[in-house]
């Protein structure tokens, strides 16, 4: 099966989506940024607030889950982009890298299940929205750094 991966130059465009969601979830968290203009009424499948909304519109301010969305679409065009110089194994390295991510993640987060309670799992639910891509890419440059560097001994 042939995966078209982003050319190598968007992973500028990566960078730039994860880092404005990184600084705009900041201020979401810390400083409750939550502009007015971002007020607005959306349509929920389910919502609990002050009240609850099923199938229905409801009012929320935007802020926190534009954070969110540029987050995932930086690390996933990020994750999903070529490297400068591509050779035609990484594909399987790729692969190799995913699996162990996904191995890594679900112990995480059966071990975290049996550790962490409360409002401190919601927040460990909520970071592994973000982890498997974040575990990924940590898994695929340590692969690949260790292959550069047998590569420079041989």
């Amino acid at each position: 099966m042939k995966i078209q991966l982003f050319p190598f130059e968007f992973k500028y465009a990566g960078w730039l989506l994860l880092i404005i969601g990184l600084a705009m979830g900041y201020l979401v968290t810390f400083n409750h940024f939550m502009p007015d203009f971002l007020d607005v009424p959306v349509f929920a499948i389910y919502s609990a607030y002050i009240q609850k909304t099923v199938m229905g519109f409801t009012q929320t301010n935007l802020a926190d889950e534009i954070a969110i969305i540029f987050i995932l679409a930086g690390l996933a065009i990020f994750t999903f982009s070529k490297q400068k110089e591509e050779k035609s194994f990484y594909m399987n390295l790729r692969a190799e890298s995913l699996f162990l991510s996904l191995a890594i993640n679900t112990a995480c987060l059966i071990l975290l299940t049996l550790l962490v309670f409360g409002l401190g799992y919601i927040k460990i639910v909520f970071l592994n929205i973000f982890s498997i891509f974040i575990i990924y890419l940590i898994v695929f440059n340590l692969k690949l750094a260790g292959i550069k560097r047998t590569d420079q001994f041989n």
